[in-house]
């Protein structure tokens, strides 16, 4: 008896869990390795120095916002004291 085997190539997955596109995509290999060159360009150095700023600005800003609002709070008690004066007469 002789008999022909002829044997079927496994079906391709269907499951997007078992498929694996980004391996075989030369293009997306490319990206994924320029992104990763830009995220190494910065330091920690150039990160901190970053943060450093901010932070002064942002000090900057809330003593601003400090003066503005002691401001107002003054005014508003001169006012409370003249209206106060004023009903006493």
């Amino acid at each position: 008896m002789s008999s022909t085997s002829s044997e079927t190539p496994p079906p391709e997955p269907t499951e997007p869990a078992l498929s694996t596109p980004h391996i075989n995509s030369s293009s997306t290999a490319k990206n994924d390795a320029g992104s990763h060159e830009k995220k190494t360009t910065t330091t920690i150095l150039d990160d901190a120095n970053e943060i450093q700023r901010d932070l002064e600005n942002l000090s900057a800003m809330l003593g601003r916002n400090s003066k503005e609002i002691n401001d107002k709070v003054e005014l508003a008690l001169k006012k409370l004291n003249e209206m106060k004066r004023e009903s006493s007469y």
